[in-house]
């Protein structure tokens, strides 16, 4: 999958600058845009004053143990919970189909995820240590997501990683970034190959859940 997008392809290319600035560089016939200017909303949640480990139900709480590190998709095999009283009163955190998560800090920073059925029926919400990003667009949601999940998305989000120790994204470093945006139906081709890998890692998933 993420071979679709190391853009080192004849369409694309790359390259990545080893100072210490880490900074990387894409050279790409497609318009460069920083987050900024295709996701409207890109915001983090919240959780009530004391933490959320004394709730044992309620509303999800989705913090960055719940991004799956290697598929993007939402673990919730240890859910956490907020009251619905808490989760009714606050504006900021509160998750919709393909939404796409970015773990801010920790040993997870920069791991991401899309909701996909996994909530169905269910309310949730992020907690303080996750991003939201949501476009206008389905089809540029999906896409961001898979951008972001690929090998390069994850260069370009660890490159912003700032602060000591394990460091984390902050919301103003995360508006810059500028990632390529080629036109609608490049990206729907991508997504579609993108689409193929997905399934065949999903029906592996099932058959190794079942056993």
């Amino acid at each position: 999958l993420s071979e679709m997008f190391d853009f080192s392809r004849p369409i694309f290319d790359f390259v990545i600058r080893t100072s210490i600035d880490k900074k990387i560089e894409i050279k790409t016939k497609w318009e460069l845009k920083p987050l900024r200017e295709i996701v409207p909303i890109i915001e983090s949640g919240s959780r009530p004053e004391g933490g959320v480990g004394y709730i044992s139900d309620g509303v999800f709480s989705l913090g960055g143990e719940h991004i799956d590190n290697e598929s993007g998709y939402l673990d919730l095999s240890s859910p956490k919970f907020v009251p619905q009283s808490f989760y009714d009163h606050v504006e900021r955190g509160k998750l919709q189909k393909h939404d796409v998560l970015i773990c801010k800090d920790g040993a997870r920073t920069g791991k991401v995820a899309i909701v996909r059925d996994e909530l169905d029926g269910k309310q949730a919400m992020l907690n303080e240590h996750v991003f939201l990003l949501r476009t206008e667009d389905d089809l540029l949601q999906n896409y961001l997501f898979e951008f972001l999940f690929s090998n390069l998305g994850q260069m370009l989000l660890k490159s912003n990683i700032t602060g000591a120790g394990q460091g984390g994204l902050n919301s103003t470093n995360l508006k810059f970034i500028k990632i390529p945006v080629p036109d609608e139906a490049t990206q729907r081709e991508l997504l579609k190959r993108c689409k193929v890998v997905s399934q065949k890692y999903e029906t592996t998933r099932m058959s190794i859940k079942e056993y």
